[in-house]
């Protein structure tokens, strides 16, 4: 049967509807009778039996659970069965109110294992449990109550939480514990918590007999229960005691006491438990420690409770009692942090500390408080005199009874005097502390500070001790014993001296001082450092220390210099009388001497002090002497001060006049200045620094004669002159420089040594007249004027000389050089060492062997000077060619003049003495050079084997120094063929002669044309420029020519006459001596230069001078320029280029301006610009009319060639027609990508390149042949 309640309302057990169901199925409701059907071998796991009328069985024996349609009928039918019982059980307990009763029928209901068939069992379980919305009722500790409202007992932790649990009786029971297990599984019943427990400990503050019980099931349980779960228990629970006010919590808890006054301890347990306990159970048990006596001392004696007047006895009591366990520093510990504390219960019926409490036996004064008589009848008294019971009346007590009713101050001295041998050290050292003593006027004072009565202090103003009556001994010496003086103290005196103001007690205590100071006061005073004696001592102005004070008279104006205090005469003889007052007589010389370093000093000061150092002179030591004399400081004029070495006595004003500096002093401050070294004699240094300053009023005051004079002896003792006066003396204009008048006198006046040129050439002064020196033709005016900067004037004139008509072979051509093929060794080798002579060059043999001789018509020299030209005929000029040395002479030249041309070639630095060696052994015959023991034979004899040239053996490329002149060759000036261009034509080659420094303009005419008109630069300009055209004509139709006639000849024979015209080099006649480079590094062969006046970073520019060389190497290369006359150098932003030192040199900064990343043509066409600009320097200055039409002649020479170079790094990809309007020819090049396939008209009409499609912003206009 099936069924289930109309509600989840909890049935009560009796109602109708639950009588009625158990009424249909069972009639033991109705008549008390159970009905048993056919009898089976199943049982049911309880004392419940079943009947029905029909249960499907397998032949009547088992429950059939196999066959579907049997099964689930059984299966409800058990499930029933159970609820049935349910019922049955619901409504039992609801109405049987015995316990019993109860209990057995929960006996009954024992749900064990059924037999065959568990699941019969089961099912009956399973019904009887059918019901989710309330549990079974089961009997418990507060009566009949649902299983859910209940716990089931564990370990006995039941005792401590505040829910009912279930009957001990039916747990007994085995049936009964089943069907408690059967509802915990069920979770119908849960067994008590550790979260039960923890909840009522923490929601609960528990009694000290709730505590004690806690405990006692701790002790016991502890074992059961695992230790988090305890450790959980301690730490909720909190309880009340009578010992805090506070609740405490279990897990704090530390320590047990051992007396009921120990339990103010925050981490003790209560006294009224742990007295329940044993000792073992204390430790073992509850794990606790016994409180130590000092951990309770430090708590207690920081609560309030010792100063509570009914715990401090305790207290005290118990301290008393633990006392002997303490050791020395424990009591220490007690005493003193017991000795702030109100803690003593005293006569006066209050707590006090236990200083302020005295023993019963003190009878002075009577209204002390005494410690009570219960506490000293139970604490012994070395206890309270540990804690600071007093036994003694402390002195400040007694002094504060001063000027009361029977104690005034003789009464107290007395009374101190009577217990003086019970008195403390501590007690005396608060006597002598103390102000309880009277000065004479009233003031109290310490015993220190006053002074026994005494006639001799008159007039003084120190403090006199105020006693009445006569003093006795007993009383005097306990009165001096705190420090009552009879003589003043030092530091008293001394204060008085350095304070008072009023002149008569100054002398009153200066005049004790003094008396005194001998018998009291100077050991004391010698002992005290100097720094800590106060100003006492009377000086002019004022007062000062003993240290900084002289008893000497210096004047006034002197003292202020030297910044010392004088002693006032006055007190000067008592002061001189008392070495042992440190006054100082003198003042040391260290000082002195650094008063004079660092400060300057005028002429009355300058007179005083010499004189004072004069009379002093045996104490001034050499080393004092020589730190003055490189310092300047004696007083010259003004501001002006000179050294020892610098000054010089009055008598040589008359020789040297404006030229030196003098002094006149005393005989004291002269013997002072003579032993610092001042000398009669002026050294070179001085007379130089003196010629700087002062060469104008010199010359003018000695005149010409005497100044030369002094230059000759400034230059004999150079060596004394310092570098820094060397420079200045460049600079100054200090020597004499003479210029020719017409008539050949000459006019004198001051120059700058650089201004000034040594004649070496009497004919450049004639034909130049620069400033000239010296006057006087001295080797040591000489000298001083090479040092100083003045050069030789034949270095700074530049020789351009110009061979003039075909050389020609003559016989006297072969005769020198014969001549010199067979007397070379005559002036090769060194007469005594027979070796080559040292300043030869390197292939001077070489080069005689190769050496050639020509005859000229004439020879022209240009001369130039500082831009000055000057044209002269002279008779011999060299030059080198390819090795090959050739000298040119006329029919009127002199053989020395020859001899003079092959020393320049031979000598790396020609002298006149080598030009007359050569000439004298061309000139004289071999037999009476043999007479006069010229070595003829023996020099013959040698073997002339030129060293080996390295150079000729292996390749090394070497860096030449900036300041080398490097080999030079010509510069080919050429111009357009113009139609009108005669036929007449010239060669002419600019050469260099590397050994002379000169330049050698060669020019001859070929045999088929007419001579052509030399330029005559003392023309005009007009004519000039004229003669300058028509030899550009000239060369450009003669160069033709030579190319035409080339090619129907024998071309070897034509070229060797145009080689000559590649071999061009640099000629500077416009330079920039502003400039000083100094080279830094080298690249493709050129050399990097930089101005050292500004400092630049070489290292942004190390990407840019790779392209930037490549450039200028390739237009060098057009016209034929050695790299060597080349450089690149790093200055003034504003210079693109300029010549000097026979370069070219091209600014760096100027080409890192452009667009050198994409190799800009642009580039290219700005340094082939200024490449051209610059060679027409070497011709024209840049000003002139030939200037330009050099340059546009260069410019228009080289653009064929330059656009063949350009081709190897702008390709042209185009060729022929525009490749827009194919009418007009190619003419422009795109600069953005190097294209040339437009002509000049389309370039300006359309924007993109046609070929690569970039934008066209920048073009170039060029000439295609």
């Amino acid at each position: 049967m099936l069924f289930k309640f109309p509600d989840k309302s909890e049935p009560t057990g009796d109602t109708p509807e639950a009588t009625q169901i158990l009424a249909s199925v069972s009639s033991a409701f109705s008549n008390g009778r159970v009905f048993i059907g056919f009898p089976t071998h199943q049982t049911t796991g309880s004392f419940f039996s079943l009947c029905a009328q029909v249960i499907p069985t397998i032949e009547r024996e088992n429950l059939d659970f196999n066959f579907p349609h049997i099964k689930k009928w059984n299966k409800d039918l058990l499930l029933n069965c159970g609820r049935v019982m349910r019922l049955f059980y619901d409504h039992y307990m609801n109405t049987t109110p015995l316990e019993s009763d109860q209990l057995m029928l929960i006996h009954g209901l024992g749900f064990h294992p059924t037999n065959p068939s568990k699941k019969v069992g089961q099912l009956i379980e399973k019904g009887f449990f059918a019901t989710k919305f309330w549990s079974p009722s089961i009997p418990s500790s507060e009566g009949l109550k649902r299983s859910t409202q209940l716990r089931k007992p564990l370990f006995g932790m039941e005792r401590f939480c505040n829910y009912p649990v279930v009957s001990e009786v039916l747990l007994e029971e085995k049936n009964g514990e089943s069907f408690c297990k059967a509802l915990e599984k069920l979770y119908y019943l849960h067994p008590v918590t550790v979260r039960d427990v923890t909840r009522n400990f923490q929601e609960k503050i528990l009694k000290e007999e709730e505590l004690t019980a806690f405990l006692n099931w701790f002790i016991t349980s502890a074992s059961k229960v695992e230790d988090a779960t305890l450790k959980l228990f301690t730490s909720a629970i909190h309880y009340k005691s009578e010992f805090s006010a506070d609740n405490i919590y279990l897990d704090k808890i530390v320590y047990y006491p051992k007396a009921s006054i120990e339990s103010f301890h925050p981490l003790a347990l209560s006294w009224n438990v742990s007295k329940n306990f044993t000792e073992r159970d204390l430790k073992e048990g509850l794990m606790l420690k016994p409180l130590p006596f000092m951990v309770w001392w430090d708590y207690i004696v920081s609560s309030t409770n010792v100063t509570s007047p009914s715990t401090s006895p305790l207290i005290l009591k118990h301290l008393s009692s633990n006392w002997s366990a303490l050791n020395p520093a424990e009591r220490t510990i007690v005493s003193v942090s017991l000795s702030t504390k109100a803690s003593i219960p005293t006569t006066h019926f209050k707590l006090l500390p236990p200083n302020e409490v005295y023993f019963p036996n003190i009878k002075f004064p009577k209204d002390l408080p005494l410690v009570s008589e219960d506490l000293s009848s139970e604490i012994p008294t070395p206890i309270l005199k540990a804690i600071g019971i007093r036994d003694s009346v402390p002195i400040d007590l007694v002094l504060s009874r001063i000027n009361e009713e029977g104690f005034d101050i003789i009464s107290i001295i007395n009374f101190l005097c009577d217990v003086k041998d019970n008195l403390t050290p501590q007690d005396m050292e608060f006597l002598t502390k103390s102000p309880f003593l009277h000065e004479v006027g009233g003031r109290t004072r310490l015993a220190s500070e006053l002074h026994f009565p005494n006639s001799m202090l008159d007039g003084i103003p120190v403090p006199i001790l105020n006693y009445p009556g006569r003093i006795s001994g007993a009383e005097e010496l306990f009165l001096e014993e705190l420090g009552v003086r009879k003589l003043p103290e030092l530091t008293f005196i001394l204060k008085i001296l350095s304070e008072t103001q009023n002149q008569e007690t100054y002398r009153y205590t200066f005049k004790y001082f003094i008396a005194h100071f001998e018998s009291h006061y100077k050991v004391e005073y010698s002992s005290i450092d100097i720094e800590n004696i106060p100003p006492f001592v009377p000086v002019v102005g004022g007062k000062e220390r003993p240290d900084r004070c002289f008893s000497i008279d210096l004047g006034a104006l002197l003292s202020e210099y030297l910044g010392v205090r004088i002693v006032e005469a006055e007190y000067r003889g008592a002061v001189t009388s008392f070495p042992g007052l440190r006054v100082k007589g003198h003042i040391e010389m260290e000082t002195i001497f650094n008063i004079i370093i660092d400060k300057p000093m005028n002429r009355l000061i300058s007179e005083a002090l010499f004189d004072y150092l004069g009379s002093r002179l045996g104490e001034i030591g050499d080393a004092l002497l020589l730190r003055l004399k490189e310092i300047k400081f004696i007083p010259i004029q003004g501001d002006l001060f000179g050294r020892i070495d610098e000054i010089f006595p009055e008598s040589l004003k008359q020789k040297w006049g404006p030229l030196l500096h003098y002094v006149q002093y005393s005989n004291w401050g002269m013997s002072f200045l003579s032993r610092l070294g001042l000398s009669d004699v002026p050294s070179n240094r001085c007379l130089a620094e003196g010629l700087v300053e002062h060469h104008t009023e010199y010359l003018n005051y000695a005149g010409n004669d005497q100044y030369q004079q002094l230059l000759i002896q400034i230059s004999q003792n150079w060596q004394d002159v310092p570098l820094e006066l060397r420079k200045k003396m460049k600079e100054t204009p200090i020597l004499l420089c003479y210029q020719l008048n017409r008539d050949n006198s000459k006019n004198i006046a001051p120059c700058i040594a650089k201004h000034c040129y040594l004649i070496d050439n009497m004919d450049f002064q004639r034909i130049f007249n620069p400033p000239c020196g010296p006057v006087l033709w001295n080797k040591d005016l000489i000298s001083l004027y090479s040092k100083l900067g003045s050069k030789w004037l034949s270095r700074e004139v530049t020789q351009f000389p110009t061979a003039i008509g075909l050389p020609r072979d003559t016989e006297r051509c072969q005769s020198f050089f014969d001549l010199v093929q067979q007397r070379m060794n005559l002036f090769l080798y060194d007469l005594h060492t027979f070796e080559l002579h040292k300043h030869l060059e390197p292939n001077a043999i070489s080069l005689l062997k190769r050496i050639k001789f020509q005859t000229v018509d004439k020879i022209r020299q240009i001369l130039v000077f500082n831009a000055e030209r000057h044209n002269t005929e002279i008779n011999t000029c060299c030059y080198k060619l390819d090795q090959q040395p050739i000298v040119y002479f006329t029919d009127s030249a002199e053989t020395y003049e020859i001899a003079a041309e092959i020393s320049r070639i031979i000598y790396i630095n020609p002298r006149v003495e080598d030009d007359t060696i050569i000439a004298s052994v061309l000139m004289t015959s071999l037999s009476t050079l043999r007479k006069n023991g010229y070595p003829v034979d023996q020099l013959l004899e040698i073997q002339t084997v030129e060293p080996i040239n390295q150079e000729e053996h292996s390749v090394i490329e070497i860096s030449p120094p900036q300041h080398q002149s490097h080999p030079q060759g010509t510069t080919q000036h050429t111009e357009p063929n113009q139609s009108n261009a005669t036929q007449n034509t010239s060669l002419v080659l600019t050469l260099r002669n590397s050994s002379a420094n000169e330049d050698t303009v060669f020019e001859y005419e070929e045999q088929s044309f007419e001579e052509t008109e030399i330029i005559d630069y003392e023309k005009p300009i007009e004519e000039q420029s004229s003669a300058f055209r028509q030899q550009i004509h000239s060369e450009y139709a003669r160069v033709a020519f030579l190319q035409s006639i080339a090619k129907h000849t024998n071309p070897q024979k034509m070229l060797e006459k145009l080689k000559p015209q590649v071999l061009n080099i640099v000629l500077t006649n416009c330079t920039k001596d502003e400039y000083v480079l100094s080279h830094i590094a080298e690249v493709k062969g050129i050399s990097i230069l930089s101005d050292v006046k500004i400092k630049v970073d070489f290292s942004k520019y190390e990407y840019v001078v790779g392209d930037m060389a490549q450039i200028i190497s390739e237009i060098a290369e057009i016209f034929g320029i050695h790299l060597e006359n080349l450089s690149i150098y790093l200055g003034h932003p504003t210079s693109s280029s300029f010549n000097l030192q026979n370069r070219l040199h091209f600014n760096l900064l100027t080409f890192s301006s452009l667009n050198h990343h994409h190799r800009d043509i642009s580039a290219w066409f700005y340094w082939y610009t200024l490449f051209t600009h610059q060679l027409a320097h070497n011709v024209f200055p840049e000003d002139s009319p030939q200037h330009s039409l050099l340059a546009h002649s260069l410019t228009t020479q080289g653009a064929l060639s330059l656009f063949n170079v350009l081709q190897n790094y702008f390709p042209v990809v185009g060729m022929g027609d525009c490749r827009i309007c194919y009418d007009r020819k190619i003419d422009v090049v795109i600069l953005e990508c190097g294209h040339l396939v437009l002509c000049e008209v389309c370039a300006g009409n359309v924007k993109k390149c046609p070929i690569c499609r970039k934008d066209i912003t920048r073009t170039k206009l060029v000439y295609l042949q």
